[in-house]
């Protein structure tokens, strides 16, 4: 016996150092990855992307937006994120060419912080869903507070999808103008209610997929979105076209050419006008 545990000895050594190998933890799963997304995306942090629509009877329509996170605010004893989306909108022609087409259009979103970090994956795609409160302004006009009953009107203007719900697949990568990233994929299959440009509620067939990558803000690398309804097919393609980690801030003072009445942008969300209420 002595001689069999003497010949063993190094052998035990080895299948502890196996075993200690096979049950340490390699890294975090990615389901436990997807819960630190938020964390990357920092008061000061920003993305810009374009979108490009094709409507069933050929026609396009161009976005560019730029998803910011402003500030962290704190009402009522509760913590927000507020969130700024700058939309331009522009004409297409054969050869590529831009031209800014209607008004600058700018989108205040104050989410409480839980929701944004709880929702984070699809907080660029839809981030009116989640809001306590939204403030519109259109070009020269002065900012609106928008009511939840309008929430319509809203996701007609930025062609939001409202309650897609997005499950992760798989690691994929995919290649932007800034490069290509390696991202986690994830895939939405359903039906979405929303408004179309005359106002009439129509049902959609919604099939999706996004590609998410961890570090950058918001999360977004590109976005492929078909919409059917009635046999007619509306096509959404997204691309992430730049970022940043820092510099954000809010654009509502620099693109009002008007005073507000508000005293402050605080006064506006919470219904206060100089300090009294109206």
């Amino acid at each position: 016996m002595t001689r069999m545990n003497t010949f063993l000895t190094p052998y035990l050594g080895l299948f502890c150092i196996i075993c200690v190998c096979i049950i340490q933890p390699t890294g975090l799963s990615a389901q436990e990855q997807l819960k630190e997304f938020y964390k990357n995306t920092w008061s000061g942090c920003w993305q810009k992307s374009e979108r490009l629509i094709t409507y069933p009877d050929g026609t396009y329509r161009l976005d560019v937006f730029k998803t910011s996170r402003v500030e962290d605010v704190e009402e009522m004893g509760q913590e927000y994120v507020t969130i700024e989306i700058e939309r331009q909108e522009y004409y297409l022609n054969g050869q590529s060419k831009r031209k800014e087409k209607g008004p600058f259009i700018l989108l205040k979103s104050l989410i409480p912080k839980v929701l944004f970090e709880e929702h984070f994956i699809t907080m660029r795609l839809n981030p009116v869903e989640w809001a306590s409160t939204l403030i519109l302004k259109i070009g020269e006009e002065d900012p609106v507070l928008i009511e939840k009953s309008g929430l319509d009107r809203i996701n007609r203007i930025f062609e939001y999808i409202p309650g897609t719900e997005y499950t992760y697949q798989k690691r994929g990568r995919v290649s932007v103008p800034l490069g290509s990233f390696t991202c986690f994929l994830f895939e939405a299959l359903g039906t979405a209610s929303r408004y179309d440009s005359k106002n009439r509620e129509v049902s959609q067939r919604v099939s999706s997929t996004i590609w998410v990558h961890k570090t950058v803000p918001f999360g977004i690398i590109q976005e492929e979105t078909s919409l059917l309804n009635e046999g007619q097919t509306v096509q959404i393609q997204s691309r992430l076209i730049d970022y940043g980690n820092k510099g954000a801030f809010t654009q509502f003072e620099k693109r009002s050419n008007k005073k507000s009445p508000f005293s402050s942008l605080s006064n506006l969300i919470w219904g206060h006008q100089n300090g009294e209420e109206y």
